[in-house]
């Protein structure tokens, strides 16, 4: 209360009430962030464990990631054990791990840690204090992680239906929001952004190091706090492909990223031990096979975030093996000795579900069309599609474009480690965007195809890796021409920006904020609390494209049942509503936003700034509760 009191001196009741709704989370989301942290440094020690010594120290969080998701992985596809059983037992395992870290290497987190979590400490809180509101989260991400954390098992037969639009996606990420949300006690809903940020900011510690590497100054004491600002801002205001819906949302496109870059990063320590070990006539050190071993486990993380990873996986080898046999230093078997760490736990992971969703939820996998009815005669619609997309995004593909220039030059002038990332980087960069140009030929059709739908996001799961080369290309560049005239970047400036831009920014960052969905979240918590259980709740909405529909129906999950809706994208006259309303026989309907069509097929006078709730009576649909709407904008003014 005494520093409530003091900040209203300073900043007044309007300034307090600002920090305190964009800032300051609620009790239970403070367990939920404590409940995230603690997770991810038992994933560290996890990942530090099985590892080694000799490794890509800031990538222990997406190891241990790799690791407690291959071991949930395979207890819930082939047992039947209760998942709160296999992560308590993880949790236990978790301390010793820690301990023996804390020995083995003097400490369990990189140099720099406790400097990044201080700068970024408003980011975390500001993360914490949010609620869900983009349409993937309602219509899959939660709904899955809601799932496993009400059923303690993989969706099965014999199970309830998993609501979510792709039920055979792979549970990777879903799987580090359950012993958060075990460790707090109940669903931590933001776990997910939470973890995006950790993962983010461990990436930071990996860009760091590039850029002290450059520089000659590789493990030469604590990184300070300017080069820990300069490292944070390197992979959010310096990165072309940024999205603050992204990181601040449940989703799997920042996850992915990360491991694709970290992925890279280990088969790159593993190229350089070989070198080394040959230059020096030594037998295999622990730098090599210890970032092979290392790079397995993240792609196991990352084909257990994505369907597409095993295409991202495939050009993440075949990159490491083409600076191999370019590099005449490491030699083609020595190589080739190392293949099975890294391919063996993707492999595995891959398999496993593969497995579970042919076993299991049938009709999960996707499949490619014949031949014959590739959309070959679009091709030119196609190109000019994803011309568009790299115009509008011109900074990270004219990145691309330089790295994929370095690459090629790199096969046929190879000097060093930077050749070794340049092709590595483009081999997956240049090769996965020849293969999203193959799937709009092969895979979508129509208006997806010629929009080039995805293609942007396809883009951002390459965008760190980019970021990678980038730091450390442009950190040797500094090195060379403009370090002796232009020193150091001002740490205090560096520290002021990444302190000051959440706070400059906190309105943007917080879009959970917005009217709309502050309006739909408290009508549907007071609809779940209120609802009989067998209720059937249609949604109609034809002001919007059904973002709150789906949002509804993730807030009354385990209650009321939802049963169809209206919205925007069906255009239904009168009669068209009335025969969704026969088809799915709901027994109460939410109005949300109403037109002509809606008025005549309800047969009610509904007021124009007031959202209702009806249930069907003895002469039709009759009102049971209304609301008006907040604020002086019309309620489909939010994007969602």
């Amino acid at each position: 209360m005494e520093f409530i009191n003091q900040a209203g001196e300073v900043f007044g009741p309007v300034g307090v009430a600002w920090i305190t709704d964009h800032f300051i989370p609620a009790l239970e989301q403070v367990y939920g962030l404590i409940a995230v942290l603690t997770v991810g440094l038992a994933l560290v020690g996890f990942g530090a464990v099985v590892v080694g010594r000799h490794r890509v120290r800031s990538a222990d969080l997406v190891c241990g990631w790799g690791v407690v998701g291959l071991v949930l992985t395979l207890m819930g596809v082939f047992t039947q054990v209760p998942f709160v059983h296999v992560t308590v037992a993880l949790g236990f395992l978790s301390i010793p791990a820690i301990v023996f870290i804390a020995f083995r290497d003097d400490h369990v987190l990189v140099a720099g840690t406790g400097r990044i979590l201080t700068l970024t400490a408003p980011l975390f809180l500001l993360a914490a204090a949010m609620t869900a509101s983009q349409w993937a989260e309602f219509s899959q991400w939660l709904m899955m992680e809601r799932f496993i954390w009400d059923q303690d098992a993989f969706p099965r037969l014999g199970l309830p239906k998993l609501l979510a639009e792709d039920p055979a996606h792979p549970y990777g990420v879903p799987l580090m929001t359950y012993p958060a949300s075990r460790l707090a006690g109940f669903f931590v809903e933001n776990a997910g952004p939470l973890f995006n940020l950790l993962l983010l900011f461990s990436f930071a510690l990996a860009v760091m190091e590039l850029i002290r590497r450059a520089a000659g100054r590789a493990g030469d004491g604590v990184p300070g706090w300017g080069m820990a600002a300069l490292g944070i801002l390197v992979v959010t205001v310096f990165n072309p492909t940024f999205t603050p819906r992204v990181l601040l949302t449940t989703n799997t496109d920042l996850p992915a990223a990360v491991a694709v870059a970290f992925a890279a990063l280990a088969g790159w320590s593993m190229l350089a031990g070989l070198a080394q070990d040959r230059q020096q006539g030594r037998a295999r050190t622990g730098q090599a096979w210890q970032g092979a071993l290392q790079m397995g486990l993240v792609l196991a993380a990352l084909v257990g975030a994505q369907r597409t990873a095993p295409v991202l996986s495939v050009l993440l080898v075949a990159g490491v093996f083409l600076a191999g046999l370019r590099d005449p230093r490491v030699g083609l078997w020595r190589l080739a000795a190392l293949l099975p760490l890294i391919v063996v736990p993707p492999a595995v992971m891959y398999g496993v579900w593969g497995f579970h969703v042919a076993e299991a939820l049938p009709g999960g996998v996707y499949g490619l069309r014949w031949f014959e009815t590739w959309n070959a005669q679009g091709i030119p619609i196609i190109a000019a599609g994803l011309a568009r997309v790299m115009l509008a995004h011109g900074a990270y593909f004219i990145l691309a474009l330089i790295i994929v220039a370095f690459g090629f030059k790199a096969l046929f002038r190879f000097a060093g480690d930077l050749d070794r990332l340049a092709i590595i980087a483009a081999t997956v960069i240049g090769g996965y965007n020849a293969y999203l140009f193959y799937t709009y030929v092969a895979v979508f059709s129509g208006g997806d195809a010629a929009t080039a739908a995805s293609y942007w996001r396809g883009n951002t799961q390459l965008g760190l890796l980019a970021v990678a080369f980038g730091a450390y290309g442009g950190a040797l560049l500094w090195r060379r021409y403009l370090f002796s005239r232009l020193r150091t970047v001002p740490a205090a400036i560096a520290v002021t920006l990444v302190i000051a831009l959440p706070v400059i920014f906190a309105d943007k960052l917080r879009f959970d904020l917005s009217p709309p969905n502050q309006f739909v979240r408290s009508i549907g918590e007071e609809l779940a609390a209120s609802l009989p259980p067998d209720s059937r709740l249609m949604v109609i909405d034809p002001q919007e494209t059904g973002l709150y529909a789906k949002m509804m129906g993730y807030l009354l999950y385990g209650t009321a049942q939802m049963a169809g809706e209206v919205n925007l994208l069906h255009g239904f006259g009168a009669d068209g509503v009335r025969r969704q309303i026969q088809k799915y026989k709901p027994t109460h309907i939410w109005v949300r936003t109403r037109n002509g069509a809606v008025a005549a097929a309800l047969n009610l006078k509904l007021e124009e700034r007031t959202a209702y709730l009806l249930r069907r009576g003895g002469q039709g649909w009759e009102v049971a509760q209304s609301w008006a709407y907040p604020g002086a904008g019309p309620p489909a003014d939010d994007p969602g």
